[in-house]
């Protein structure tokens, strides 16, 4: 929920006996897969997909092509508990035509949007954009250059975000 996803209240409300009981010790990897939308937007569907511990080759992801082609959806999560092969990355890029993010189910233990050292985001108001591009002296579209060019300096990213520090931290 803290990313806008639809979760049902079921799900939350799951106490930690519950949700051991439910998924066992060693679940199956079928059973972990769901699919799930944008909360403000029905249409923009998110499939999460779980990976067993064997290498993923070209042959998985071919059949998760077969498995979710023509369900509409606009993103799907990769959730890999052994390493994706060079030719398989390439494959999803090629084979997808909307975004796929791919993590290792270590990389997600920790929620990092709510960690305490995150500094908290902000978008810029079109007058605190406008007073940035005065002070530094450069114009929106030389800013916007920089960004694509791989120059993600921190006035690039300060014209799109406020970010500020949480106490203590």
């Amino acid at each position: 929920r803290d990313r806008g996803y639809s979760v049902p209240e079921s799900e939350l409300a799951r106490t930690l006996p519950e949700f051991r009981a439910w998924w066992a010790p060693e679940p199956e990897i079928e059973r972990l897969t769901f699919s799930t939308f944008l909360a403000s937007d029905h249409s923009d569907k998110v499939k999460i997909l779980f990976c067993g511990p064997e290498p993923v080759r070209i042959a998985t992801i071919q059949k998760i092509y077969d498995q979710i082609e023509g369900e509409n959806f606009s993103r799907l999560i990769l959730i890999l508990q052994g390493k994706i092969m060079p030719r398989a990355k390439e494959s999803v890029k090629e084979k997808f035509t909307f975004k796929v993010d791919i993590f290792q189910v270590n990389e997600l233990l920790v929620n990092i949007s709510t960690h305490a050292l995150k500094p908290k985001h902000e978008v810029l108001t079109a007058e605190e954009k406008a007073r940035l591009l005065k002070k530094y002296n450069v114009q929106d579209s030389q800013a916007v250059g920089l960004f694509k060019a791989g120059f993600a300096s921190w006035l690039t990213l300060q014209l799109k975000m406020r970010m500020t520090r949480r106490e203590g931290t």
